[in-house]
């Protein structure tokens, strides 16, 4: 099983709740909230306060980690919220089967992927994760228990998918998952010098190829070049499951991540992507979930945390606020080594509150420097915003709620769907409770 991030963030320093309950204690009792606002928790790797609620009630979905029913047929699975990702490919990928849509980790609950509606490297060809829902269990804060789904309670429905958990608990969740010939992929490594190559490059790449995601430079000489990583899954019928052992990273008194490591990491990394390779076999873990092989890799940033600035702008916009937005960062001295860039497809956003839309985003990665990094965010801020673009809830620790409410224009539907007894920090930063 995944580990359990006690505090719910992934990226800030420790929040401490006023009491934790499992989901089942609650669906057996919900006189246990007391008239508390609680807020549903899966496996704590939200980077913001998306999954923070101090000096109130946090449920766990830890409990609720079981397969319910598998339909072979159409390829249906029905879980409780708790299962994670990982768990799901560990046993279904032998099977023949995999998921549709995944993230950048496996280490995340099916309530939470659903609840952050979480998108993958094909997002160009299968939209997001809550694009292959068809049913949702969920438990309001008032004993009330709802199937939902888009021809029952659609409305709910709708709002719980990207719903940031506000709209209920998940007890169970049933989706699709699609068939695979083999636990491996073909992937081809290949370079660009600019954002106007990768886009490109990209457009190119996902007419043949179902994956796709790139590494970009952010450094003050080199910003806007990188490698992009094309992918297939491979037709081999190998399912020689990989190694599932992470290297654990302690807890250090200092970060390890600073403005000369990333430095020297980005430069190390783009020296061992320098050639073009074509039709490497890789195996699912290493392609997908590469952060994955080390545990708690966010220990690396220390105590104080990290941030991840995570953004989508509209196609027409991309090249050059993206172009002015890595000579911000670049300028900034603020080198992020974690920089991911990948385009999204045209299909209409799965929930009422989901960051998918068509365009273009980009993931950066920023060690905790206070005041520095904050007015860094603020600077982007303006960029973003004259471009159309919006940030990732999931990901986000300190936007404005101007920002918010321009950038996520359903707002309104969705604070009129809200359980009233459930609230998060950024709920409160950014809906007012």
């Amino acid at each position: 099983m995944a580990k359990f991030q006690s505090q719910g963030s992934w990226g800030l320093p420790a929040h401490t709740p006023k009491r934790t309950f499992s989901l089942s204690a609650l669906q057996s009792n919900s006189a246990l909230l007391d008239g508390d606002l609680a807020l549903p928790i899966g496996l704590g790797r939200s980077y913001g306060d998306v999954g923070l609620n101090t000096g109130h009630t946090v449920i766990t979905s830890r409990d609720k980690n079981h397969f319910l029913a598998f339909d072979r047929e159409n390829a249906l699975l029905k879980c409780q919220a708790g299962v994670s990702l990982a768990e799901i490919q560990r046993t279904f990928i032998p099977l023949g089967y995999a998921l549709i849509a995944t993230p950048g980790t496996s280490q995340v609950s099916v309530g939470g992927a659903i609840a952050n509606d979480v998108h993958g490297k094909n997002h160009h060809r299968v939209s997001s994760f809550g694009a292959h829902i068809e049913e949702i269990t969920l438990l309001r804060t008032s004993g009330e228990t709802l199937v939902c789904s888009r021809e029952f309670n659609a409305a709910l429905f709708e709002a719980t998918i990207g719903g940031l958990g506000l709209t209920g608990f998940i007890l169970d969740a049933t989706f699709r998952l699609k068939r695979v010939n083999s636990a491996f992929l073909i992937q081809d490594t290949l370079l660009f010098e600019n954002v106007a190559e990768f886009l490109k490059l990209s457009q190119e790449s996902e007419a043949s190829h179902e994956y796709s995601v790139a590494w970009v430079d952010t450094s003050k000489r080199k910003f806007g070049r990188g490698f992009l990583m094309r992918a297939n899954i491979a037709d081999d019928g190998d399912f020689t499951m990989p190694a599932s052992k992470a290297i654990e990273l302690p807890m250090l008194p200092f970060g390890v991540v600073n403005k000369v490591s990333n430095a020297i990491a980005a430069s190390a990394y783009r020296l061992s992507n320098s050639k073009e390779k074509l039709g490497t076999k890789v195996d699912y873990q290493k392609y997908f979930y590469p952060l994955d092989a080390i545990a708690h890799w966010n220990h690396a940033y220390g105590p104080k945390g990290f941030y991840q600035y995570q953004f989508v702008v509209p196609n027409e916009n991309a090249e050059s606020a993206i172009n002015e937005i890595l000579k911000l960062v670049a300028l900034s001295g603020n080198q992020s080594f974690l920089s991911v860039l990948k385009t999204l497809g045209r299909q209409r956003p799965a929930g009422l509150l989901s960051f998918t839309r068509p365009g273009v985003t980009v993931a950066l990665d920023f060690e905790n420097r206070g005041v520095e990094t904050l007015e860094l965010f603020n600077r982007l801020d303006k960029v973003l915003s004259q471009a159309g673009g919006a940030l990732n809830l999931s990901k986000d620790a300190r936007m404005a709620r101007s920002l918010f409410e321009q950038s996520y224009s359903r707002y309104k539907e969705f604070e009129a769907l809200r359980d009233p007894g459930i609230s998060s920090g950024l709920s409160r930063r950014l809906m007012g409770f």
